[in-house]
Parts: structure tokens; C-alpha cells; sequence
């Protein structure tokens, strides 16, 4: 049996081979020292090769391959963190990343500069694939809550609240998963019912907890976007599933009135429902389609919101 590493890198994925190829390649190149990384791939209900692409490369750099069944990204971080032994740096990430040449290097000089610290976040900056990008893309809380990019500081610093790490750039220590501290498997990325959030609902967790969380530019990578993610309708979608995250992280909202008078605060919420319907028929009206999908995006987030706080609110009774 191989000696435990340094550095686990958990990379979920689902049916996406070839970026996960690039992904792999990229973090087979990247300067080592004397870190000692495993890779480890966890195949979401995946239907196509990716246990031959995780294996193939696994004659280049030390990869793990798990293989789950059932979908869910969450549900595939949770089977990395029963099955395998963990390195001291658990880092999580996305399997379309580009990782700068010295990115575990810089992962683990931040660490060791944080020593009393457990949780770290580091920079990402969008690839847009080849062809025209809309106007719209380039705006940046589209680009942080699209497609995450992630530019918090220019010095390494502590992220002040409610700023944290997400994406798929930030690291832990093993530590933080003693005592059995999973991700939410309701929330996450999942082939048919996706709710944006499981970072945020994890990290805040841990926010609660009491666990300051350190910043750095230092390791960077590059969160690669697909073309047909470039559209108004994949963004506005994407906006509601951001939507549906909040309650799931944040909580309900009046939950006194909740607890208090249900009805009223089922209709309070029904009411913002019909409202957000009607903002986002008004979204529509502006002549400029940047303007058009801009404003949406912000009422499909709020639609989606409200519309999860009630579907909540229903399972509480």
C-alpha cells in the first residue's frame, strides 16, 4: 500500500470525458516539489469513458478512481470522504478547470503561512471558449455567479462576511471532517434537479462553527466555459437555481411568522411569486438585449428564491 499523500484533490464529474481529459492533463503537469498528490475521480452516474480517461492517466500521476452509481455532485463528494484516506489539504474542484503550472505549490506554501487556519480559497478566472461572447457574459456579477469567477483580493488576506471561498478553487484541511461533516446532498449540481448552493451551504456551515477562512491569489486556476452555456436562457436558468441555493444556506425568511401564522406567510410568498412573474414580464420590455437579460437574471434569482421557500416551508409541515 502506497504512503498517504500530501495534497487529495477530489474532482467529481458527470458524463464529461473530454474535459475531464484536459483537466487531468493540466494537473499532471503542474509543479509537485516534494508534495506527494493523489487525484481522486469520482464518477457520477457517468455513462461514458471517464473510467478509462481516470485510469489511463493514472501511468502519468497518482489518480483514484471511484465509481457511484447514483447521481448527484454532493452524493460523490460524500463517497470520496468515506472511502478514501484523506491528505492533510483536501482540495475541491471541478473537472473543467485549467490549474496555473504552480498551483499545488502555491496551495500548500498559503497552508503553511495560515498554520491556526482550516479553510482557503484561491483565484479563478473564466476561459470563454473560441467565437463571439455576448455583452451581457463580460458583466461582472454575471461572471461571478455564472461561471465563478472568483478575484477576491489582491493580498492574501481573511475573507470578511459573508464573502467565502466557492467554486472550484478552494481547499481544506482533513480536519474539518472529523466528526462525520458531510455535504448536503438536497443541493449541488445533479443531472435532473439542480439547486445552486452546496459550497456556500458547506463553507457557512463551517462559518458558523466558528472556522475564519483565508484568501489567496497565489494558487489560481481557470474555470473553462462551454459554449452552449453562453445563451440568455442557460443564464436566466442558472440564475433560478442560484435562487433556489439561498434558503437551503441562509434559512427561511420570517421564520417567526412561520412559526407563528403559516398561512400568512404562505401568502406572503405566493405574493412575491406572482410579483417576480410580473418583474419578469417587465424584463422583457427593454430594447436592448444585454439590458433584457441582465434584468432577468436578477428577477429568475428572487423567483427562484421564493419559489423554494415555499416548496421548503411545505416538506416543514
Amino acid at each position: 500500500m502506497s504512503a498517504a499523500p500530501d495534497v487529495s484533490v477530489l474532482i467529481p464529474t458527470h458524463n464529461r470525458a473530454t474535459d475531464l481529459r484536459r483537466t487531468l492533463e493540466g494537473m499532471a503537469a503542474c509543479e509537485r516539489g516534494e508534495l506527494d498528490v493523489e487525484l481522486v475521480v469520482i464518477a457520477s452516474a457517468c455513462r461514458d469513458d471517464t473510467a478509462s480517461v481516470a485510469k489511463a492517466m493514472g501511468e502519468r500521476t497518482r489518480v483514484r478512481f471511484l465509481d457511484e452509481p447514483e447521481p448527484g455532485k454532493n452524493r460523490a463528494l460524500n463517497r470520496a470522504l468515506e472511502e478514501v484516506e484523506l491528505a492533510p489539504l483536501v482540495v475541491l474542484t471541478d473537472d473543467d478547470v485549467d490549474p496555473a503550472p504552480d498551483w499545488f505549490t502555491q496551495i500548500a506554501d498559503v497552508s503553511a503561512r495560515w498554520p491556526d487556519h482550516d479553510v482557503f480559497g484561491g483565484k479563478i478566472h473564466v476561459v470563454w471558449p473560441e467565437g463571439d461572447v455576448p455583452d451581457w457574459a463580460r458583466d461582472p456579477y454575471v461572471q461571478e455567479f455564472g461561471f465563478t469567477a472568483h478575484d477576491y483580493s489582491e493580498e492574501e488576506c481573511l475573507y470578511r462576511e459573508p464573502r467565502m471561498p466557492f467554486g472550484p478553487n478552494h481547499w481544506v484541511r482533513a480536519s474539518v471532517f472529523e466528526g462525520g461533516r458531510r455535504f448536503d446532498e438536497r443541493i449541488g449540481p445533479h443531472p435532473t434537479n439542480r439547486i445552486m448552493g452546496s459550497e456556500t451551504s458547506f463553507l457557512r456551515g463551517l462559518r458558523d462553527d466558528g472556522y475564519a477562512m483565508v484568501y489567496s491569489p497565489k494558487p489560481e486556476v481557470g474555470h473553462r466555459i462551454q459554449p452552449d452555456i453562453l445563451t440568455a436562457r442557460r443564464i436566466r436558468r442558472r440564475a433560478y437555481t442560484l435562487g433556489r441555493g439561498i434558503p437551503h444556506g441562509h434559512g427561511l425568511p420570517r421564520e417567526e411568522l412561520l412559526g407563528r401564522n403559516p398561512l400568512a406567510w404562505r401568502l406572503l410568498r405566493a405574493g412575491l411569486v406572482a410579483r417576480d412573474a410580473l418583474r419578469l414580464a417587465g424584463a422583457q420590455l427593454s430594447l436592448s438585449s444585454t439590458s433584457r437579460v441582465l434584468s432577468s437574471i436578477h428577477v429568475m434569482r428572487d423567483l427562484g428564491y421564493n419559489t423554494e421557500c415555499l416548496r421548503i416551508a411545505r416538506h416543514l409541515e
